[in-house]
């Protein structure tokens, strides 16, 4: 029994090392990815799930989101202080937490904002949210743009400058492993400038929103062409055409414009030497004649890339893929 004692204390310093060194290399292993260890609150280690060890360095990283812990509770609600006579065009921002609420835009500032997106965009832990504002307050004069309201702790705020000029709602999607707004920037409303189409993509960075990346629609070319600047001179009553001979016959047809004061487009039609004729109910901003032929007529494009085809008695409008 004795000589027993020397060999059990022996192998049960063995069994400690041994185990001392299979954490040691366990440890190694989760440092280059290769087995993921994981802790609870307390601090404590979780055991990894069935085969983590068996990943090869051959596997991309996670990249799942993984939320900042948030640090606030904030909800943000638009107010409308006219009690009295409620309604738009100036409302109230206020961040409100339990009991505590925060003025962060008061009507005073006379801001004419409507939807709100919040989220935490920089993932910093605390709230922030997107706002929806229009300049003109409604009508056509203007599009929508859009700010950050960015909760930086303490009740202390940041707002960003205007972004974008909307022609539709943003798109709110994760892009490189972060939030991101997506907004499609248009120039409609009581003008005549040239058509844009452009998709900017911001994120949110110490309170300001920066752009990360942008695309844009490039016109189809047109061998001739009408703009609404052109027609801006005229009266409701009057018009004006752009002569091509578009059915190939050696004859000038006759794009016939008149000027939509209210919104900057041309309301057009098309008058073919032979008598035929076409209208469309769809103004354009830019109409014009493609090199382009379907069943021999020229095509023609409005704006910036939506195109008319003729199918043999009759123009008909495809629009643009997204």
């Amino acid at each position: 029994m004795d000589k027993d004692k020397p060999d059990k204390a022996y192998r049960s310093r063995l069994t400690k090392r041994v185990w001392a060194v299979a954490a040691v290399i366990g440890l190694g292993l989760a440092g280059l990815g290769l087995y993921r260890v994981s802790y609870t609150p307390s601090g404590n280690l979780v055991p990894p799930p069935p085969g983590a060890s068996e990943r090869s360095l051959g596997v991309p990283p996670d990249t799942t989101p993984n939320p900042t812990k948030p640090k606030d509770d904030l909800v943000y609600e638009r107010v409308d202080p006219n009690t009295e006579t409620p309604g738009p065009p100036f409302y109230r921002l206020v961040a409100r937490s339990g009991d505590q609420a925060y003025v962060v835009i008061d009507e005073k500032e006379e801001i004419c904002f409507y939807d709100l997106y919040p989220k935490d965009f920089d993932e910093d832990g605390y709230s922030d949210v997107l706002i929806r504002m229009n300049g003109g307050c409604g009508g056509n004069c203007c599009l929508d743009e859009y700010f950050f309201v960015s909760h930086r702790g303490n009740g202390r705020f940041s707002r960003s400058k205007p972004f974008g000029y909307a022609y539709k709602e943003p798109e709110i999607e994760r892009h490189r492993g972060r939030w991101s707004v997506v907004v499609e920037v248009r120039n409609e409303g009581f003008n005549t400038n040239d058509p844009i189409d452009v998709h900017e993509r911001y994120v949110l960075e110490d309170g300001n929103a920066v752009l990360v990346e942008k695309s844009e629609l490039k016109p189809l070319l047109a061998v001739a062409e009408m703009k609404s600047e052109e027609l801006a001179d005229l009266t409701a009553a009057e018009e004006r055409s752009l002569r091509y001979d578009l059915d190939g016959d050696g004859a000038e047809d006759r794009i016939i414009g008149s000027f939509w004061a209210r919104w900057g487009r041309i309301s057009w039609r098309v008058q073919f030497s032979s008598g035929l004729s076409f209208e469309d109910n769809y103004a354009c901003k830019r109409i014009g004649v493609l090199a382009s032929r379907s069943q021999g007529v020229h095509d023609l494009v409005c704006d910036l890339t939506t195109v008319y085809r003729w199918d043999g008695k009759t123009y008909v409008r495809q629009e643009p893929g997204p």
